[in-house]
């Protein structure tokens, strides 16, 4: 009992030494308790005492826990061995030591440090912690474990009010999907949500898909994110970036606006635009919007626009299948991984399609072209343009090989005409027709049903005659695409005219129509449509 009042009258006398001057504004005083209260003396040129065993420090919404401590008559403190600093019901500091400020109500730790707020936990060496602000900062290094996510950084600050961290330097966050580096990171610990505001890099750890860009958020609970600034997806071969891009990890779809450019190395393709959608699951991508599809081969490059461009990738069954079959012949368990398996890619066009390459130039109102085969599918008035030849008819079918023409093939109501001076075109239609190339000309036709031809014949580049031809089934030989020998295969009936015999009308076949106008001249003509 004498303990007892002996160490609360040295307590209460202590108080009263720091009793603020009659006039002075009040400030709050740090209460204490502890089972052991040394007497006062000068330390540093300031009364202290010294508190030993279960040491507690309370003020206003802040306690303090520690095994011993200095209490100074300036209503400052260093506290020692095993510091707990707690503010409200949630947040909690731990240390080695601290010193605290009771005017300023601001702390500094050091030492085996951690910070817990509501599943948050932080760790550092050096720590400083503003009361009033509910503001933690460290500058030497610091690691701070949220559920899934482990962020660490050289400089963070993180404000208990909000639940938002700040990093700078070396800001890395590791997920077990990913990892997350940074110049500069926001971090909310309530929505786990980071905010970039310099270069950033997101790299899947199965390696198979990365973003870049500058500025952004990313959701880590919802695995969704928004990008900008050089903004870039990579997923594989592929790539979309654009001015903003939006990404759902979960669902693997992305969204661009601006600038936008999906690119795929593996098939040399790459497609500019305002906007587009891009569905790594469904292995969909859609571009709108001065939609511009750029292949390029060893020789030159394919430019293609339409309304709407997209990009529909399958798995190859038949390779699957081939791999299955061989692992079922060598008695092999297990199956074969999807992603090892090569994707069967078709772009389909619409509408107001034209597209531009030196040797080649075409304009239709739909076009499908296949990858693995290169071959072009053009529907709805298409327009094929080589040299000075001019290709109409319902369908248009062009296989390409190594960037090089190779097979033509013509579906219903075929045209085709070359100019050969102002006034005169050579002109061959037929039902359907089958064209070969020779070094991106055409060498051959074959026509099946119908069969019409008009050619004019020379001699010594001398116009000699106009030959006049009809037969249900008949072949056209061409040199340097000019028509160097037409055989009537079934019923034939052809006639040589003087050149100035027949009547202009005669000249024409029926149906002739010359869309000269509409050819495109260079890769700027495809953004055209008369």
């Amino acid at each position: 009992m004498l303990r007892f009042l002996r160490h609360g009258l040295a307590s209460l006398l202590f108080l009263l030494s720091f009793l603020p001057a009659m006039g002075q504004k009040e400030k709050k005083k740090i209460n204490f308790s502890s089972d052991v209260i040394e007497g006062s003396k000068p330390i540093g040129g300031k009364e202290t005492r010294r508190l030993l065993g279960n040491v507690v420090f309370t003020q206003e919404n802040v306690t303090m826990y520690c095994d011993s401590a200095h209490l100074f008559s300036d209503n400052s403190l260093d506290a020692f061995s095993h510091v707990h600093f707690k503010q409200g019901d949630s947040l909690n500091l731990y240390g080695d030591e601290m010193k605290y400020d009771g005017n300023k109500k601001f702390a500094r730790l050091e030492k085996n440090i951690r910070l817990e707020d509501k599943g948050m936990i932080l760790t550092t060496e050096h720590m400083t912690y503003a009361v009033s602000e509910k503001l933690a900062t460290y500058v030497d290094g610091g690691i701070i474990h949220s559920e899934d996510n482990v962020l660490t950084s050289r400089t963070g600050y993180y404000v208990a009010s909000t639940r938002m961290m700040a990093f700078k330097n070396q800001v890395v966050l590791t997920n077990p999907k990913y990892i997350m580096n940074s110049d500069t990171l926001d971090y909310n610990t309530a929505t786990k949500t980071a905010y970039f505001y310099g270069p950033t890099w997101i790299r899947e750890t199965n390696k198979k898909n990365s973003i870049y860009c500058e500025n952004g958020f990313y959701d880590t609970a919802h695995d969704y994110a928004r990008f900008s600034k050089n903004s870039k997806v990579n997923s594989g071969k592929q790539s979309l970036q654009g001015d903003s891009v939006f990404y759902d990890r979960t669902s693997g779809f992305g969204r661009a606006i601006g600038n936008v450019t999906l690119s795929d190395t593996s098939q040399h393709l790459n497609v500019t635009g305002d906007y587009a959608t891009n569905n790594e699951i469904k292995n969909i991508s859609i571009v709108t919007g001065h939609a511009l599809l750029k292949q390029i081969s060893k020789k030159d490059t394919l430019f293609l626009h339409g309304d709407t461009l997209k990009v529909i990738s399958v798995l190859d069954t038949i390779e699957y299948k081939k791999q299955m079959e061989d692992r079922r012949l060598k008695n092999l368990s297990g199956g074969i991984s999807k992603d090892s398996l090569p994707l069967l890619r078709t772009m389909y066009a619409y509408h107001r399609v034209k597209f531009y390459k030196p040797e080649v130039q075409g304009r239709c109102d739909s076009l499908v072209y296949t990858y693995y085969d290169s071959t072009m599918n053009m529907f709805k008035e298409p327009v094929l343009w080589s040299d000075k030849s001019q290709l109409t008819a319902g369908h248009v079918q062009l296989t390409m090989a190594n960037g090089e023409m190779k097979l033509l093939k013509m579906y219903v109501n075929s045209f085709i005409i070359e100019q050969e001076d102002s006034i005169r075109f050579n002109q061959i239609k037929g039902k359907n027709m089958i064209g070969y190339f020779k070094e991106n000309k055409i060498c051959k036709v074959f026509v099946e049903g119908n069969g019409q031809a008009i050619y004019y014949t020379k001699d010594k580049n001398k116009l000699t005659g106009v030959n006049k031809s009809e037969c249900s089934d008949l072949v056209v030989f061409l040199e340097n695409n000019a028509v160097k020998k037409i055989t009537l295969l079934n019923k034939p009936d052809g006639t040589l005219y003087p050149p100035k015999e027949l009547d202009p009308k005669d000249l024409r076949l029926k149906e002739f129509k010359d869309h000269t106008a509409l050819r495109p001249k260079d890769r700027n003509d495809v953004f055209i449509w008369q």
